[in-house]
């Protein structure tokens, strides 16, 4: 008997906590608060809010209409566009710069090429040879000197 009677009251003080609600208080300076506990000053207005368990209908604040639909896809394509002229002028910038690279490394390796062609033709020249062959040899000699020129010089 003594058992049946501790079960309830067990049960009871159990489940008491889940009759609590909220409070809404509101203090001297006109701020609403939300509380779990009843208000300090009860002089202030004081609300009961028990909790409610029940599925509630969606919020109509937070669908957006057809209108604010368009504006948020709009805004979201501007906002695509401007990522996309950015990144474009990133790569952009990249391109350039390694263009830049490349373009300084086959300079590089042109003025060596025709650094070693200059010194084989001047030791052709040298070793001595017939006459048809020195002046073709001077004529490539000036030809390579106008190339070392262009690719050897410092911009």
């Amino acid at each position: 008997m003594y058992l049946k009677v501790f079960f309830v009251l067990g049960l009871i003080l159990v489940s008491f906590p889940s009759f609590s609600g909220v409070y809404r208080c509101i203090d001297e300076n006109g701020v609403i608060e939300f509380r779990d506990k009843a208000c300090e000053n009860t002089a202030q207005e004081q609300l009961f809010l028990p909790y409610v368990y029940e599925r509630t209908k969606q919020n109509k604040v937070n669908e957006p209409n057809e209108k604010g639909r368009k504006n948020s896809v709009k805004m979201q394509k501007l906002l695509e566009a401007e990522e996309k002229k950015r990144l474009t002028l990133e790569t952009r910038q990249q391109k350039k710069s390694e263009k830049e690279v490349l373009k300084q490394a086959r300079r590089a390796l042109r003025c060596k090429n025709t650094e070693e062609k200059l010194k084989n033709i001047e030791s052709q020249l040298h070793a001595g040879c017939k006459i048809k062959k020195m002046n073709r040899l001077k004529e490539q000699k000036a030809h390579f000197e106008i190339m070392r020129q262009r690719y050897c010089s410092v911009e």
